[in-house]
């Protein structure tokens, strides 16, 4: 899949339960700081596809961001430990066939859950829960650790320069 600049074979393409990506299991999240940047082509909206899922199962220890809630494109970027989920939720939405940069930022300080849209800052959640230092055993970009059972849909989207930050970026 061509990246942003057109550079062949850059990005990677994501479009049903098969084509998604995984990382091997690991301590992704610590609960101190963090920033999750992507450039991420959309080619429609789709029921809670997410850029990146990362937990134990449905509401095990997950740190997910959903780069279309439904398919009105809205998002959202949440924590959960067991029963408890703190989300960042936005009615903005990345635009269509176009190459969007995403971040979804923690502060553990503030608590804060941040999502920006191409350096926008398009919604915050305050009293956020601290993400579980613990060891993620599925984890995947383009798919969702719901998808069994639910109406999750993996993303139909192109994924380019995916970047795990420690610190809050802005």
């Amino acid at each position: 899949e061509p990246d942003r600049f057109m550079n062949p074979d850059s990005a990677v393409r994501v479009q049903d339960n098969s084509t998604y990506y995984t990382v091997p299991a690991d301590v992704y999240f610590t609960g101190d700081d963090f920033t999750v940047t992507a450039w991420v082509k959309l080619y429609e909206y789709q029921i809670s596809s997410r850029l990146f899922d990362f937990g134990n199962g449905a509401f095990s220890d997950n740190v997910f961001f959903s780069i279309s809630v439904s398919t009105t494109g809205s998002m959202n970027f949440a924590v959960c430990s067991d029963a408890d989920v703190s989300t960042a939720f936005s009615n903005a939405s990345p635009f269509l066939l176009v190459w969007n940069h995403l971040a979804a930022s923690f502060n553990r300080q503030n608590q804060t859950l941040h999502i920006y849209i191409n350096g926008s800052l398009v919604a915050s959640q305050n009293n956020s829960i601290v993400p579980v230092n613990v060891t993620r055993k599925n984890c995947y970009f383009g798919f969702s650790n719901w998808y069994f059972g639910s109406n999750d849909q993996p993303a139909n989207a192109s994924f380019d320069e995916i970047r795990f930050y420690n610190q809050t970026l802005s």
